[in-house]
């Protein structure tokens, strides 16, 4: 299964396109700051932390899609062939643009060519902070697994955010008789690009708005929708978020409950919280956001930078994977100056080595033998990496095993 990652992003610090959105708002310059504020456009080097936390712990991904409005990160090696930028004319009609609409420009994104059936979504301030495979995201029948969490959404109608998700709640529900009336989790989802497009379709007059809104509006449409409508008609799959939904061990499952030890598929953090790094070590979640809002400030954005350089600190190697192998993650050599490891997946001679799924008696077999190879070489070292999976015929945490060529 070919899965593909599209991103939005924009330079909200390029002064032309500065001057291109002002030119497009209201006659009074007054825009609501959920809406159209600072936050939605500040540039604050985010994209670049997260595909370096996709190299490192998503390296399986084919190809990353990024959706801009004819900008590109200065630091992006753009030869890279998988790596495209998009621009927002080839797949918007010309007669809506320039669009400053987050949510306008997410219905078009099947229209991305060359887009995978499979492919998953992600704001630059969403990120990787343990390994997953594509288990994480896409059942063993290749249907999404939607991430739903509680929230007291009717709570917060004054929100236009939980008033959008509402509103797509009541859509779903309308037409099906039937809608979860749990809240997205905010952060990576996965789709199937034949749902989008079906979704976009059956809600094509509810939608009609949000094609032609050039800046935010309680009116627009959410995402969320093409999550809901999957569910309603069974081709996804749920799993709740909470706060431990990861643990299986009751012992842990306790300690959760009291608050310490926590494990989460995903957590949404406001970014100008200062104990980052405690929130992230409680939780322990495999994806995170760092949520920007109108109570950030420049000493938050600052401060942000610093705690992702340091769980991100490589610089960012992709390279084509070819079956039986894994890309290096990381940089090319280590802070010693030895190359390094990653998970190249190699025997001496380079030897490709296919990862071992310990998932059965074959498997194992097959693990026990490369750990004798291994030791008998002694030239090799073993690297084993757990890997988040919610692929239902393994009932737990893989295990990838790969022998890696030594530093000697």
């Amino acid at each position: 299964m070919d899965i593909d990652l599209v991103y939005l992003w924009v330079d909200g610090n390029d002064p032309v396109w500065l001057t291109k959105k002002n030119e497009f708002l209201p006659a009074d310059r007054q825009v609501d700051p959920q809406v159209a504020g600072e936050c939605r456009y500040v540039e604050n080097d985010e994209l670049r932390y997260s595909l370096r936390s996709v190299e490192k712990f998503a390296p399986w991904i084919r190809r990353v899609y990024i959706v801009t409005d004819d900008q590109t990160p200065a630091w992006l090696d753009t030869s890279n062939p998988r790596i495209r930028v998009v621009s927002h004319r080839e797949i918007m009609p010309a007669e809506i643009l320039p669009v400053f609409n987050s949510c306008t420009i997410e219905l078009f994104l099947p229209r991305i060519p060359g887009l995978a059936e499979h492919f998953l979504y992600a704001n630059d301030d969403m990120f990787f902070s343990r390994p997953v495979d594509p288990g994480f995201f896409f059942d063993w029948q290749g249907r999404p697994i939607v991430r739903l969490k509680v929230q007291s959404l009717k709570k917060h109608d004054d929100d236009i955010y939980c008033h959008t998700i509402l509103r797509m709640q009541d859509l779903v529900r309308a037409r099906y008789g039937r809608c979860s009336s749990l809240a997205p989790h905010h952060n990576v989802d996965a789709y199937r690009r034949s749902d989008f497009l079906e979704c976009c379709e059956t809600f094509r007059a509810e939608l009609e708005h949000t094609k032609h809104a050039r800046f935010r509006s309680r009116d627009d449409w959410q995402r969320a929708l093409v999550l809901y409508d999957a569910l309603a008609r069974g081709r996804a799959s749920l799993r709740k978020v909470t706060r431990f939904n990861k643990l299986r061990n009751p012992l842990r499952l306790l300690r959760a409950a009291f608050g310490a030890g926590c494990g989460s598929d995903s957590r949404c953090i406001p970014a100008y919280l200062s104990n980052l790094e405690s929130i992230m070590e409680k939780y322990d979640p495999s994806l995170f956001c760092l949520n920007d809002d109108v109570r950030m400030t420049d000493e938050d954005r600052i401060r942000v930078r610093t705690f992702l350089d340091t769980r991100f600190p490589e610089k960012v190697i992709v390279r084509k994977v070819a079956r039986g192998e894994f890309a290096a993650t990381g940089s090319a050599a280590d802070d010693d100056g030895r190359p390094s490891a990653g998970l190249v997946g190699y025997f001496r001679g380079k030897m490709p080595v296919e990862p071992l799924l310990a998932a059965g008696p074959v498997a194992a077999d097959a693990v026990f033998v490369t750990l004798l190879v291994a030791v008998a070489a002694r030239t090799f070292r073993l690297v084993v990496m757990e890997v988040e999976s919610n692929a239902p015929e393994f009932h737990a945490t893989l295990m990838y095993l790969a022998v890696v060529e030594s530093y000697a």
